[in-house]
């Protein structure tokens, strides 16, 4: 997992409203503050890419989770005649 676009998750989670990496330039920064306070989210162009790819990646990880529960409690609520 890549750690900038872990970070700006849970940095989203608690709360924050954007995420600039520390080497940004002055203009992101500038743009991220003005978001910030009109409501809206930023995230740091540099890391877009990679977090696109993490949320993706964390989505077929918790749909691979349900599909296996929904497995599994189809399973457990069938009656013995009914299990392979």
């Amino acid at each position: 997992m890549l750690k900038g676009p872990d970070v700006a998750a849970e940095a989203f989670r608690r709360g924050a409203s954007g995420y600039v990496l520390k080497h940004c330039n002055a203009e992101d920064l500038v743009v991220a503050v003005r978001r910030a306070h009109q409501g809206e989210s930023y995230l740091s162009p540099m890391i877009t890419k990679d977090t696109v790819e993490f949320l993706l990646h964390r989505a077929e990880v918790t749909e691979k989770k349900r599909a296996f529960r929904a497995g599994t409690a189809k399973f457990c609520s069938s009656s013995p005649k009914e299990r392979p």
